[in-house]
């Protein structure tokens, strides 16, 4: 309960301008976004989300989605079948974005963070209400997801899943203290065809895994002092063969896909277990290198309980005291 107050008066900064001030006409609110202000249906029935993070984030709200890039419903579906049928007949927008596609959907509102659509914001506008936000920087994924859920008039949704959220985050941390005596390393690992690439504390599948205690090794801490210069924050790096060794952690999770086809990523797997560094790591001699979904390069909440299901069964070997509320 006090989690779920903490995250509804969280929303108060997001609140749309007061109807006695708003210039909306009824049934519309007027809206506070990355590039000004916007009337926006107090109850949009017609979404277009055209990043895969809003596009994640409506899906979790449970909302009437009619177009988003196909890319997209095909990576969500393929991991979680589950959402295949709800999202069978959602219009294919195109990358790049076909605007005669989005007329055709007849939105009432488009949603898409700043950088997947800055250059289309008029073209987007002459269509339907449109609301960006801005992600330039580092931006906290959850703080996106609230602004999100308070233009489309779903804030009080999004604060129960971020309750739910927040509650399994606890228990799992709870589990992993009991198994270990200081915070356990982790390293998440990219493989890609010929490149291999370390994520940090700015990254997606770090928002659950600092949560619930893990660390990164000591050894990758020049390789994160490397990132942080790039990119303002510790986020990803890539690494030669020779610095496989900072890999090493208690355990390794690793992701090996392009989209939903394995491609050359596999083959380049299976070369790196034959090179002797590799062969080296305690992670690997000690079977604590786990080959995980996609879904660790997601984006929002669905992605997220599906990282924590990955945890419970790889470092505690038991079931969630709490059901992922998107299985089924």
């Amino acid at each position: 309960m006090k989690r779920l107050l903490i995250a509804l008066l969280s929303l108060i900064v997001l609140l749309p301008v007061s109807a006695q001030d708003s210039p909306c006409a009824d049934g519309f609110r007027l809206i506070e976004h990355a590039l000004g202000e916007t009337c926006v249906p107090e109850n949009p029935q017609r979404i277009i989300a055209l990043d895969p993070f809003t596009f994640e984030t409506m899906v979790a709200l449970d909302l009437p989605i009619v177009a988003t890039p196909a890319i997209y419903v095909d990576e969500l579906t393929g991991k979680f079948p589950q959402f295949g049928e709800r999202l069978s007949d959602v219009v294919d927008t195109g990358i790049p974005i076909n605007i005669e596609r989005l007329l055709e959907a007849e939105p009432d509102v488009i949603l898409c963070r700043q950088t997947a659509c800055d250059s289309l914001y008029e073209q987007l506008s002459a269509i339907a209400p449109t609301v960006f936000f801005d992600n330039s920087g580092a931006v906290d994924w959850r703080e996106s997801a609230r602004f999100f859920a308070e233009v489309v008039g779903h804030g009080e949704a999004l604060a129960e899943v971020e309750a739910t959220f927040d509650a399994r985050l606890d228990n799992l941390r709870d589990a992993i203290t009991a198994d270990f005596n200081r915070p356990p390393t982790v390293s998440v690992l990219r493989i890609r065809p010929e490149q291999l690439r370390l994520y940090f504390e700015d990254s997606f599948p770090w928002a659950v895994l600092s949560a619930v205690g893990f660390t990164s090794p000591e050894g990758q801490s020049d390789v994160i002092a490397a990132s942080t210069e790039q990119f303002g924050s510790p986020r990803l790096a890539n690494i030669s063969l020779e610095q496989i060794p900072v890999i090493d952690a208690d355990y390794v999770f690793a992701f090996t896909t392009d989209g939903l086809t394995p491609g050359d990523a596999q083959d380049y797997l299976a070369e790196l277990q034959e090179n002797l560094l590799w062969q080296a790591l305690d992670v690997v001699r000690e079977d604590r290198l786990y080959i995980v979904d996609n879904n660790w390069f997601g984006t929002g909440y669905i992605a997220a309980h599906a990282i924590i299901d990955d945890l419970y069964a790889v470092v505690t070997g038991v079931g969630p005291e709490i059901a992922n509320p998107f299985n089924g």
